[in-house]
């Protein structure tokens, strides 16, 4: 059963090899594919990280520090960002820093656990050899995506603007 749900490593790297292949008429392509053959490819895991409070006495976590999560939302960046400017308006709110990175952290909750939850929710859709996931994720999210609805819904999303699974 693992073997039909599950491409193995030679699988993966005979694909590769395949697209390499195709890619040799075309010149520029040619170059870039020799680029990336001198690369050596190897399978990324991932590991979620939540704390359960962001900070202990005066240091403060942020960033992939307090809340690591697997790349397919694209959100690295925008957390982090949005973690310096609330911490920049919460220091800049309190005279006390202690009372700033309690601030903090209950502004900053909702955001992360729900990109939290969303990263832990479809890694497995995104990041996953399994081809079921593949065809299942496609036909899941490729036909909702013409739904006005969820097109705002995702865009959402994507720009770090949500909060919630409903708001």
């Amino acid at each position: 059963f693992r073997r039909v749900l599950f491409r193995s490593k030679t699988t993966w790297e005979s694909s590769l090899e395949a697209i390499f292949k195709r890619m040799e008429s075309y010149p520029i392509e040619k170059e870039i594919m020799d680029n990336i053959k001198k690369q050596p490819f190897s399978f990324a895991q991932y590991v979620h990280v939540e704390l359960k409070s962001p900070f202990y006495k005066n240091i403060l976590f942020i960033g992939d520090a307090a809340h690591a999560m697997s790349p397919q939302l694209g959100q690295g960046a925008n957390m982090a960002l949005k973690d310096s400017f609330t911490l920049y308006e919460c220091l800049k709110s309190k005279f006390n820093l202690g009372d700033a990175l309690r601030l903090y952290e209950k502004r900053r909750k909702q955001q992360l656990r729900f990109y939290g939850q969303a990263t832990r929710l479809l890694t497995w859709l995104f990041q996953s050899d399994c081809v079921l996931c593949g065809i299942l994720r496609n036909m899941i999210f490729i036909p909702t995506q013409k739904i006005g609805l969820t097109q705002k819904w995702s865009a959402n999303v994507l720009v770090g603007k949500k909060t919630g699974w409903f708001n």
